[in-house]
């Protein structure tokens, strides 16, 4: 499987809109099945970056992977396993 990582600092409609299209050309490239996965450093923007992406309406729906990397001290200080990344 084939994976097509994205950093994402921010909301950005834009990038969003532009996710659907690298899943499909890497398909169509390497005729194997493809994961999106975004990193990003907060929670809210890995909230925003792991909802389903619908397409059409005939079930393409792309949904990313995300991996969020907490830097907010006052997190970590409380919950320390989500600074292990």
């Amino acid at each position: 499987m084939a994976k097509e990582e994205e950093v994402q600092l921010r909301n950005d409609a834009r990038k969003r809109h532009a996710w659907p299209a690298y899943v499909a050309r890497l398909y169509v490239r390497l005729g194997c099945p493809v994961e999106l996965l975004v990193v990003c450093r907060d929670l809210v923007t890995a909230a925003w970056c792991g909802t389903p992406i619908a397409v059409n309406g005939s079930g393409f729906v792309p949904t990313p992977q995300v991996l969020a990397s907490v830097t907010d001290p006052a997190l970590v200080k409380h919950e320390p396993e989500l600074a292990v990344f």
